[in-house]
């Protein structure tokens, strides 16, 4: 289930919008803010479940506004994104109980993981797809099998041994074209073999026409989903 409101506070309006399309999938309401005064005028009756904070709204006055806005905001969740931090100002926030802070530029993905270790709850940036492909190494060996598969990464049944934080390059075959070759990089490991390894992994530098193929077929399986529905 979704959060009910999410606040995305930074003085440039033109990220604060991408920051909130990209985290569409994590609430109902995602509200823009570009000034600190606005995020102090938030009633206690309708705090937002979650608040991404960039240290630049508040004039290098960081501490300050957390202060204000934990003593008004008791329920919410905040993070703190930053494009520079100081040290002993991280400390600061950390004693105010601020438990993630987030360098821009940022991977998206990193607020749903953080959102879902703060509410015990998984949060997933991308819609997971069931789907069996084989996952084939770029010397043409095939290594796996998918098991579901998103426009972030994918999760499969390991021929060979992996390991967490493994780089691998492999090729996928979405559609009738050239196979999709993707770098990957092993988020999790469950189980060992013989018994059948499950792994999930992270697409890396997918973009351009590459990233395109990708969006299209997830869009594909998606439509297959819902005309079944």
């Amino acid at each position: 289930m979704p959060l009910s409101t999410i606040v995305v506070a930074d003085p440039v309006a033109s990220l604060a919008k991408q920051i909130a399309d990209g985290c569409e999938r994590l609430a109902n309401h995602c509200i823009v803010v570009t000034q600190s005064e606005a995020l102090l005028e938030i009633e206690p009756t309708n705090q937002p479940d979650l608040m991404i904070l960039s240290c630049e709204l508040a004039n290098s006055d960081t501490v300050s506004l957390v202060e204000q806005l934990k003593q008004k905001l008791t329920q919410t969740f905040i993070i703190i994104s930053f494009r520079e931090l100081a040290i002993p100002t991280m400390e600061k926030l950390t004693k105010l109980g601020i438990e993630d802070f987030i360098a821009q530029p940022f991977d998206l993905t990193s607020i749903y993981r953080a959102a879902s270790r703060h509410f015990g709850t998984a949060f997933r940036r991308f819609e997971r797809h069931h789907i069996a492909l084989d996952v084939t190494r770029a010397d043409g060996v095939v290594i796996g099998r998918t098991i579901d598969l998103s426009e972030g990464g994918l999760r499969m049944h390991a021929f060979h041994p992996v390991t967490v934080g493994d780089s691998l390059l492999v090729d996928l075959a979405l559609d009738e074209g050239k196979p999709l070759r993707v770098r990957c990089r092993v988020l999790e490991v469950e189980g060992q073999p013989p018994i059948p390894v499950a792994v999930r992994v992270q697409f890396e530098n997918l973009r351009g026409r590459e990233h395109e193929r990708m969006i299209a077929f997830t869009n594909k399986l998606a439509q297959q989903k819902s005309s079944k529905e």
